[in-house]
C-alpha cells in the first residue's frame, strides 16, 4: 500500500518492538488503521507524545473502534470514514504536506491527554459508576 501511494520513502516498517516510545519521537503522524480497537491505548500514547493521529470512525459491526472518544476530529487529528477509503489517504497526505498543522494538532493532543485522560479522571469515573450501581441496587 505504501508503494502504491508513493510513500515508501516516508514510512518506516519496523516490525514488533519493545521500545515504541523511541518511534513516537521520530514520527510525524500516528496512523491507526485498526478495524477492532475497543480502546486504543496506543492512540493516547501517540497523542501524549505530541503526534496528530488518524484512525477510522466507528461503523458497527465492521469497524468497532473507539478513536472518536480520544481524537478530537480536526483538532488533535482525524477520524476518517472507513467507507470512504480516499478520506484516510487524503488526511494523511494533508498532514504530511502541512508541518505547522501537524505541530498544532500534536500540541492539542498533548493538552487533551493532560486534561482529559488522567488517572484522576479515570478513577473518578470508576467511582461515579460504582455509586450509580450501588444506588441502583438499593432502589
Amino acid at each position: 500500500m505504501a508503494n502504491g501511494l508513493g510513500l515508501e520513502k516516508d514510512i518506516i516498517f519496523a516490525g514488533p518492538r519493545n521500545d515504541v516510545e523511541r518511534f513516537y519521537s521520530i514520527a510525524d503522524v500516528f496512523v491507526s488503521p485498526s478495524k477492532h480497537e475497543p480502546f486504543g491505548q496506543v492512540i493516547l500514547e501517540a497523542m501524549a507524545a505530541g503526534l496528530p493521529c488518524i484512525a477510522f470512525r466507528k461503523v458497527v459491526p465492521e469497524y468497532e473502534v473507539a478513536a472518536e472518544e480520544m481524537i478530537e476530529n480536526g483538532v488533535t487529528g482525524y477520524c476518517a470514514d472507513p467507507c470512504d477509503k480516499n478520506e484516510f489517504r487524503e488526511r494523511l497526505l494533508f498532514l504530511i504536506d502541512h508541518p505547522d498543522i501537524r505541530r498544532e494538532m500534536g500540541e492539542a493532543g498533548r493538552k487533551r491527554c493532560r486534561g482529559k485522560f488522567t488517572w484522576e479522571n479515570h478513577v473518578s469515573t470508576l467511582l461515579d459508576l460504582m455509586e450509580i450501581r450501588s444506588a441502583e441496587k438499593g432502589s
